[in-house]
């Protein structure tokens, strides 16, 4: 596998340019923006993978990531409340969903 994917995957998931962005941001901020990065690099690693679906090393990549990002989230909605109707857990918190700030009146607006 060559190109960025593969840069991409050694050099620990890592995008400075993103990181740029997200200085001075809040923890939750720069938590959600990993969440969006990792999904981001499952679906073009999924789009990859359409194409090359017997390539050993970009599977163990997505299955990596698939993992990175559901830690993640799972962190994420830990502390900060469900990103999506998955997040919710009705049995703890009741409808937790329409608990916390909607995103366009967060903290970083």
């Amino acid at each position: 596998m060559n190109g960025s994917m593969m840069e991409y995957g050694n050099h620990g998931m890592r995008d400075t340019a993103a990181e740029g962005r997200t200085r001075g941001a809040s923890s939750k901020t720069k938590a959600l923006r990993r969440i969006q990065q990792l999904n981001f690099a499952m679906i073009e690693l999924g789009l990859y993978l359409d194409n090359q679906p017997d390539c050993e090393e970009a599977l163990a990549l997505f299955d990596k990531v698939q993992c990175l990002h559901a830690d993640a989230k799972e962190k994420y909605e830990d502390v900060y409340g469900p990103l999506t109707y998955e997040g919710v857990k009705t049995k703890k918190d009741g409808w937790s969903w329409i608990n916390d700030p909607w995103p366009w009146k967060g903290e970083d607006c």
